[in-house]
């Protein structure tokens, strides 16, 4: 029965405690009821025991009884008292109001029970439940061989000791086994050993259908030759005699019964061996066919890899390269167009003519030409010497670097848009040929001023304006 003693209370005094203490069990009213003859105010539950023990329900002042809900104001009052957790002598600080404290105790972490398992009679706090709940003796749990259910404190032992389900490993192959299924794993265990019943090896029990089949010399085995049956100890001799077994002959490889072997004549052998190499000379041809036909597609290739093309990465990124490498153009928003050099490279060309054709120009200072590597993506200004270029533009205009008379004039040489253009240069000089009007420049390359060892030439193209476009044609 829950009781609500007077000395829980912050606040006590002698008002509070004449004002709410229950006739019967003289502590502070806990639901209170009111008798409507004497008013007098009682615990609901003491009034419910009382009564339990008189021979009619009656009220313990004046014998009559008419029960009626405790007055308001006495609520009200017990409503605002502040009164102290019962449980404060476990460790729990809570100051609580008469309204909240019942539903307060029924969780209170400091609240003492008993341990709920059977056997365990240990007093413990709500809040410490869990933490003793992982080491009670007395809690059941489950055997990981067998499930069935054993107390904490006796669950090592059956685990290791009595379980019957327990898996323990053979001794000779290392597999786990329930101990209870060991005997019938030994005496099938793989890696156990027997003796054979005809020879009397000692044979394990995974080798004894090969130790029948190819080792044990007591078994009977067929001879290959004559069919004849013996012991494979007595075979070994027996086929060194056999006239029927098949030997093969020492010049053409060729089986041939024992019997036999003296009448597998010269010729027979010779033929024999006629027809083996013939058979390898079939086989060489093959060979040799495939041979030039795997040499044709290395040619190929390598044809392939030589052709003259612009190169993917030696360009500004303005520049797209395209049909494998065969068309160079410039593609950029209207906005980006500005009237630069931007410059492409042409792959595998040294010694050889590069034929190209602009098919369009929207700027007459598009040219072609050799130039250094790093003028690729740094252009200079042409204008002046030391920029280690030979260009040759549509207008006519030349920028050669050896002559400082010649640089940056106009010439008698131009294209436009469909002719062809042929370029070829090497370490000594470089030509320019407009096809279609015969005009042809040519110039030997200086290293007056340079260390010609540590100069590379490569042969460009300059596009300045959108929709330059430019092609390869051989």
């Amino acid at each position: 029965m829950q009781v609500l003693r007077f000395d829980q209370l912050v606040n006590r005094s002698p008002q509070i405690e004449e004002l709410c203490k229950c006739m019967i069990c003289l502590e502070i009213f806990i639901d209170p009821m009111c008798c409507e003859s004497c008013e007098n105010h009682f615990c609901q539950t003491c009034l419910t025991t009382w009564s339990q023990n008189q021979s009619a329900r009656s009220c313990p002042v004046c014998n009559k009884l008419k029960e009626k809900q405790g007055q308001r104001i006495l609520k009200n009052m017990l409503n605002d008292l502040d009164v102290y957790c019962c449980y404060k002598q476990n460790g729990c600080l809570g100051i609580l109001k008469y309204s909240e404290y019942f539903f307060h105790i029924k969780s209170c972490q400091f609240k003492q029970m008993k341990c709920e398992y059977e056997g365990c009679n240990m007093d413990i706090l709500l809040k410490d439940k869990n933490q003793h709940d992982n080491i009670c003796p007395f809690k059941l749990l489950q055997c990981k061989w067998c499930s069935q259910e054993i107390l904490r404190k006796k669950l090592e032992h059956h685990e290791q000791d009595e379980c019957l389900e327990r898996k323990v490993q053979c001794s000779k192959c290392s597999s786990e086994v329930p101990i209870l299924l060991m005997q019938n794993h030994i005496d099938s265990c793989p890696e156990n050993i027997q003796q054979c019943q005809l020879c009397l090896s000692n044979v394990k029990l995974k080798d004894v259908e090969k130790h029948d089949k190819n080792d044990c010399l007591e078994v009977f085995v067929k001879c290959s030759g004559c069919q004849q049956q013996l012991k494979r100890i007595s075979m070994i001799q027996h086929r060194q005699s056999c006239q029927f077994v098949e030997i093969e002959c020492e010049n053409c490889q060729q089986l041939i019964q024992r019997k036999d072997l003296k009448d597998h004549t010269i010729a027979k052998c010779f033929k024999t061996l006629k027809q083996i190499i013939s058979d390898q000379q079939r086989q060489i041809k093959g060979l040799y066919t495939f041979c030039e036909e795997l040499s044709q597609q290395v040619s190929l290739m390598s044809q392939m890899q030589q052709q003259i093309k612009f190169s993917k990465y030696f360009k500004n990124k303005d520049i797209d390269v395209i049909n494998d490498g065969k068309i160079a153009l410039i593609n950029i928003n209207q906005n980006d167009n500005k009237k630069i050099d931007r410059f492409v490279a042409i792959k595998n060309s040294k010694n050889k003519p590069i034929e190209i054709e602009f098919l369009h120009i929207s700027d007459l200072n598009v040219c072609i030409g050799i130039t250094q590597r790093q003028n690729i993506f740094n252009p200079k200004d042409y204008q002046k010497l030391n920029h280690q270029s030979y260009l040759f533009c549509a207008n006519g205009i030349v920028y050669i670097n050896e002559n400082k008379d010649e640089n940056g004039k106009k010439k008698n040489f131009g294209f436009v848009i469909g002719q062809k253009l042929e370029l070829l240069y090497n370490d000594k000089f470089v030509s320019i040929k407009n096809c279609i009007t015969q005009q042809y420049l040519k110039y030997n390359i200086s290293y007056d001023n340079i260390d010609k060892d540590d100069i590379e030439l490569y042969p460009v193209l300059c596009l300045r304006n959108n929709n330059d476009k430019v092609r390869i044609l051989n």
